[in-house]
């Protein structure tokens, strides 16, 4: 299969990775699909515009500007001011719940998913993981024409996504429950505290030597 034409700008192992974590999301799925990185096979043009839901000539042109991103990155010792950084630690446990939560209120295709999981702050979400639910069996995916423009891959829930999607949910339930239950101790302590330090005998005034 003809792969690009262009070496990758960045050749060692270590420094590619880093660089492609400055990349955006969009940016980055590029060049794993045309380059293989990631586990993936190389990817031909049109294979990667609907994989991204775009034309032929569209994805070319990402794949310039995704080349040109990797090559300033190359040294780069931070991402840019208001570039996408990755979610969290302590949220990533949320990530496939909200997932799941989402699809279940209807299909969607990767791009628009991601952005509904954004405006839930869940950042980072990527082909990778959606390739995971996928082989879990709690989400399933079929290449689908749009109204306008190329084919697209569009996710959907599983019988066995809405039965996870449940257990997530009993599980958030119990932290939630948890979380209450500390809010509610913090407070009483905190409380506590307070009236303890207003009550407080004022230590005596010291007179100054006549």
């Amino acid at each position: 299969m003809p792969g690009p034409k262009r070496p990758l700008p960045i050749t060692q192992p270590r420094k590619l990775a880093a660089a492609l974590k400055r990349l955006d999301e969009r940016d980055r799925r590029v060049l794993e699909l045309r380059y293989g990185l990631g586990g993936e096979r190389q990817h031909l043009l049109a294979e990667v515009g609907r994989e991204l839901g775009v034309s032929r000539e569209r994805a070319r042109q990402l794949e310039d500007r995704a080349l040109r991103k990797l090559a300033a990155h190359g040294g780069a010792p931070a991402p840019r001011r208001g570039q996408a950084v990755e979610t969290p630690a302590f949220m990533e446990g949320f990530v496939r719940p909200w997932t799941l939560l989402c699809l279940r209120r209807g299909p969607a295709h990767g791009y628009e998913l991601r952005e509904r999981l954004r405006e839930r702050g869940l950042a980072g979400l990527d082909y990778r993981f959606l390739r995971r639910l996928e082989r879990e069996g709690v989400v399933r995916s079929s290449w689908e024409q749009a109204s306008a423009g190329p084919e697209r891959r569009v996710y959907r829930l599983t019988a066995k996504g809405t039965r996870q999607l449940r257990v997530d949910t009993e599980a958030i339930g119990q932290v939630v429950a948890a979380l209450t239950r500390f809010m509610g101790e913090y407070a009483e302590v905190a409380a506590g505290a307070d009236r303890r330090a207003r009550t407080a005998p004022s230590p005596p005034a010291i007179s100054a030597p006549g």
